[in-house]
């Protein structure tokens, strides 16, 4: 799944979260396809001022320069093999209520009716479990928005809070898709 927004709303972002599918199962290989996915994203991509893209925790992140135009970026990495979905994301200071702040403001940039909330903590020191995370964001999200929480057919989805594209500096990466 690419991420997919109205064609007249900007895309914020500080990183693009790219997930692959089958190359994650690829045991003593996994190393050199990711590497391989990576290179090919940098070809895709060459042009566009993406500044860096690294593998992290499961996933591929990139960071884009300030002109990165984020449509280009999403339409091109649709067409490219490997990749099973990417949105756009915002880095925040891993800390619950920074969290809430960022998926709400996401949350009313984005249209749709229902929601879910999936977290997944790549830094297990968080002090928050994934659970209550959800619930805190989810609750923040059905408050500010009136949104109804789906879990089986939400609309649109919100993932939070990871270490993905911070290079372990302290930081989480909340992304709307």
């Amino acid at each position: 799944m690419i991420h997919r927004m109205s064609e007249a709303a900007p895309i914020p972002c500080d990183r693009f979260l790219v997930h692959y599918a089958e190359i994650g199962t690829k045991g003593g290989n996994r190393r050199m396809f990711e590497d391989r996915l990576r290179g090919n994203l940098e070809t895709a991509l060459r042009g566009l001022g993406i500044r860096r893209v690294a593998r992290e925790s499961g996933r591929i992140a990139m960071t884009p320069g300030p002109r990165t135009d984020a449509r280009e970026v999403l339409s091109r990495l649709a067409l490219l093999p490997g990749v099973a979905w990417a949105a756009p994301a915002r880095v925040v200071e891993p800390d619950l209520e920074s969290i809430r702040r960022a998926v709400v403001e996401m949350a009313r940039e984005h249209p749709g009716t229902t929601f879910r909330i999936s977290t997944r903590r790549t830094d297990k020191r968080f002090p928050h479990d994934s659970l209550e995370v959800n619930r805190e964001v989810g609750a923040a999200v059905v408050a500010a928005t009136g949104r109804k929480v789906s879990l089986t057919a939400a609309e649109v989805k919100s993932s939070g809070p990871t270490s993905s594209g911070t290079g372990g500096r302290g930081r989480a990466a909340c992304r709307w898709a």
